[in-house]
């Protein structure tokens, strides 16, 4: 039961917006959905008990799939969150922008993932977001690896690692802070101030 429990939980954090973007797109032209009957038994009856969503869709559903049902509707819930999350966090566009980047690649389009893979690693580094922008530069050395290093001097290669190096560099420094803090961080909870000398010691 903990997949219906994390979508009753899901469907009560919903914001007025939230849930007016999922009636939008999701329930107007599908309203006779089994997935929707889960929605509707936790939302107008303000269900919050798993076992009675359950009882409840195989009242109204006799011969449909609770179990089929459910992970649809968590992962279309989940989807729209994500297109609504695209709107306030650029991160989500950037991610968006690699997996657009290896769809091109795929489809022989070199030039056009090339360029959306600079602009990315670009973007990224507005923002300082340095995991994305490794991701991008890894995935641009691999392709182009593969094509035999098209249109591009030894110079330019070197300078694209030299990128890549530094930018290790500073990913490898903020790990290395963020450890300390979870370290201490983590002592403060479970151990509290140090008092004595031998808890400064430790």
């Amino acid at each position: 039961m903990k997949r219906v429990n994390s979508v009753i939980s899901l469907i009560h954090s919903l914001s007025k917006s939230e849930k007016k973007h999922f009636s939008a797109n999701m329930v107007k032209d599908n309203k006779d959905k089994d997935y929707l009957v889960i929605y509707n038994i936790v939302t107008n009856n303000k269900i919050r008990d798993g076992e009675e969503v359950k009882k409840e869709f195989r009242r109204q559903r006799p011969s449909g799939s609770f179990e089929i049902s459910l992970q649809y509707l968590y992962e279309k819930m989940l989807d729209n969150l994500l297109v609504l999350r695209k709107k306030h966090d650029v991160c989500y566009d950037l991610y968006q922008n690699i997996s657009k980047a290896r769809m091109l690649y795929e489809r022989s389009l070199f030039h056009e993932c090339f360029e959306l893979l600079h602009e990315t690693i670009q973007q990224a580094g507005v923002y300082e977001n340095y995991e994305i922008i490794m991701i991008a530069a890894k995935l641009e050395l691999e392709y182009l690896l593969r094509l035999n290093f098209p249109d591009i001097s030894e110079q330019e290669l070197y300078h694209k690692h030299f990128v890549q190096n530094e930018v290790l560099k500073k990913i490898r420094k903020i790990t290395e802070q963020n450890s300390l803090f979870n370290l201490l961080k983590y002592r403060l909870v479970h151990k509290g101030y140090t008092r004595t000398e031998k808890e400064k010691q430790e």
